[in-house]
Parts: C-alpha cells; structure tokens; sequence
C-alpha cells in the first residue's frame, strides 16, 4: 500500500515538473520567436488626453506617448503620498485603482531593491523604500534637496512646472534629460532598456510622457538615454527628465474601473508583470 502511494505521488510530481517545463518552454518559444508587435494607433483617452502608440519593425521598438493638454479644465494629478519620507512600494496599477485615477506612470529612482527572479525580488507589496529625489504629495516633501536631482513641481493651482513655485504641492525627481529644447550634456550613457520619462513643451502647456518597451527580443529592444532624449524632443519636449526605468516601465490608464497596461512592463523576465515602485505621477481627468 505505501509502496503504491510513494508511487502515485511521484507520477504526479513527475506529471507536475513535466507540465511545468512544457509551459515554460511555451512560453519561451512566445517570447522570443511567435509574439507580434502592436499596431500603431492614436486616441483620445480622457479630455484634453492623447495616446499615440509608434512601432518600429527593426531594431524592434514600441513606444507610447501621452499628450496632456494643460488648458484643459479639471486635470488634477497626484504624486504618492508617504510618511516622513517612507514610501511603502506598489505597482503603478494599485496605485491608479486605490486613488481611482484616470492615468498614471512610475516615478523616480529607489531604493532598496533587487530581482534575481520571478522568487526573489524585492521589494513586495507594502514593503518600505526611499526615493532618491525630491518627492511631494499634498504639500508633504521627502525633505530630499532637489537641486542634483532635476524636479517636476505642482503648484497648488494644479499647474506642472520645471521652476519651483512658491507653494510646492506636488513633485517628481528624476535625472536630466532635456533642458531648453536640447539634449543635456551631462547626459549619463546607458544601454537599451525599457525607458520612462516626462518632459513639458517650450509653452508649458503640454505636459508629455513616454514611455519605451524593451528587453523583449523581436517586439522592443528599448532604448539609450540619448536616444530617449530624441524621441523626446522629436515629440516637442523642451524640458524633461528621465524617471525611473528597466522593470519600473509601465503606464496604466483606467477602462471602466479598471487598471488597464498600455505599455508592456516586464520585471522578474515577465511580460505583463509590473515592477513595485516607490513613487507614482497620477492624474484625475474628465471624461
């Protein structure tokens, strides 16, 4: 009787580990030889917001930019809020779900943080970390100087701004990417990654965000930083900064109270899995 249970229970682990590997090379065969790029397209999303999704065939590359029209009446954004300067982690999809937002995008650099695999990465959900930079929400800053780190601030009238105002209500640090319509010079070199950055037009009165897959072979490689920095400025940025990237990549927008991915993340070597990240740029738009 045991020797037949001993037997059993190791078909099924063999049966499981076959199954397993099966779905893992399935996988692997999707990722890099089977899984077609997106179509092109432009849309309005909310009042005063559009997405435009631009797809290279070689090198591979899949970029989505958001066009926000500042005139537009009712926008409102919000950066994470925090506790003295402790940001507890989250994807940018909880982020936009729990503050019911129309539209968000990760933030800037943290720490800490590691991802050996899909097992083994940190942080988790809830789990506490530190940006780099300045961070506001509501009037509550990291206490962060930003004078290294390049900020988009939010007055408390709502408006975005790379100058700081009298009364900070909002910000998001980064790393310099474009100042006064031209390339930064002390531009850090970098390889092709997945890209996130925002960046305002000469005017300001367009707010843009983009945002680059990469590290998925045959769909999008990603991009440099300088090659970032162009796209950008192809795109009429004047000024911008470049957020976080690689895993932390990701723009989400809300579809019938839903968080909905428009961009491709992928962290732990996952397509479709977000990052957990310290700090997030959201907005509330009309419909």
């Amino acid at each position: 009787m045991m020797r037949r249970l001993l037997r059993l229970t190791l078909l099924s682990l063999a049966a499981l580990c076959a199954s397993a590997a099966m779905g893992l090379g399935a996988y692997l065969v999707w990722f890099h030889l089977m899984r077609p790029q997106p179509r092109p397209t432009r849309q309005r999303l909310f009042a005063g917001v559009v997405y435009q999704r631009d797809v290279q065939a070689s090198p591979p590359l899949v970029q989505h930019l958001v066009r926000i029209d500042l005139t537009t009446p009712g926008l409102r954004f919000l950066v994470t809020p925090h506790t003295g300067g402790r940001f507890r982690a989250s994807t940018v999809s909880n982020f936009l779900r729990r503050h019911r937002l129309q539209l968000a995008i990760n933030g800037d650099f943290f720490h800490p943080f590691h991802s050996r695999h899909p097992w083994d990465y940190y942080p988790h959900e809830g789990d506490p970390v530190r940006v780099f930079g300045l961070s506001c929400s509501a009037r509550r800053c990291n206490n962060r100087r930003s004078r290294n780190r390049p900020t988009l601030y939010i007055d408390c009238d709502g408006r975005p701004g790379f100058r700081r105002p009298a009364q900070v209500c909002h910000a998001v640090s980064g790393l310099r990417l474009l100042a006064r319509g031209k390339v930064h010079p002390g531009l850090i070199p970098g390889g092709r990654h997945p890209r996130t950055a925002l960046a305002m037009d000469r005017l300001e009165r367009t707010l843009l965000l983009l945002v680059v897959d990469g590290r998925q072979p045959g769909y999008s490689d990603g991009v440099t930083p300088s090659e970032l920095a162009r796209l950008m400025l192809s795109a009429g940025g004047y000024n911008g900064i470049n957020l976080d990237g690689g895993g932390s990549s990701a723009l989400v927008v809300e579809r019938d109270g839903h968080a909905v991915q428009l961009n491709a993340p992928i962290h732990t070597r996952l397509v479709g899995r977000e990052r957990l990240v310290a700090n997030h740029l959201g907005l509330w738009a009309p419909r």
